[in-house]
């Protein structure tokens, strides 16, 4: 990290990890809560490399949204959820579950290695729609307004 910060004004580090504190699977239906905490590995490492001078990071693999944790003034997106995601809602006769089918797109800019803010956007990439034609599925859309909230809120 302090090598990356050598040759960056920010440094940003990116983390795949989909493990729950409580070990349950991600895939459960209905979504548990405990599905939903990051591993305690996955916060150790990150409060490390904040230690280290990162200024952002981001775990992706959870194909939910996770919290979003400040740490030192610094930014931990713990899961976004999936950016696309058009399989269905049943894919290879596995029942995905409710939770799968919404995603967050993120933007910052960045000042002294400190994120000015965090620009959130919910996006719905229309999973529950089996029929719906390849290219409407393919591409996520900025969630309505009352599962946008719902998903800010989680967040």
């Amino acid at each position: 990290m302090k090598e990356a910060k050598r040759h960056a004004k920010t440094a940003i580090f990116s983390l795949h990890a989909y493990e729950s504190a409580s070990g349950a699977y991600d895939a459960i239906i209905p979504l548990p809560y405990a599905a939903t905490v990051p591993a305690a590995y996955t916060q150790n490492l990150t409060h490390a490399v904040i230690d280290a001078g990162v200024g952002f990071v981001l775990v992706h693999g959870p194909h939910h949204s996770r919290d979003i944790e400040k740490y030192k003034s610094r930014p931990i997106v713990y899961g976004l959820g999936s950016l696309t995601y058009s399989l269905g809602l049943h894919f290879r006769s596995y029942h995905l579950p409710i939770g799968w089918e919404y995603g967050t797109i993120a933007g910052t800019q960045f000042r002294n290695n400190r994120p000015l803010e965090i620009v959130l956007h919910p996006a719905d990439h229309n999973q529950l729609t089996n029929n719906t034609p390849l290219p409407d599925i393919t591409m996520p859309q900025i969630a309505l307004k009352v599962e946008s909230a719902r998903i800010l809120k989680h967040l």
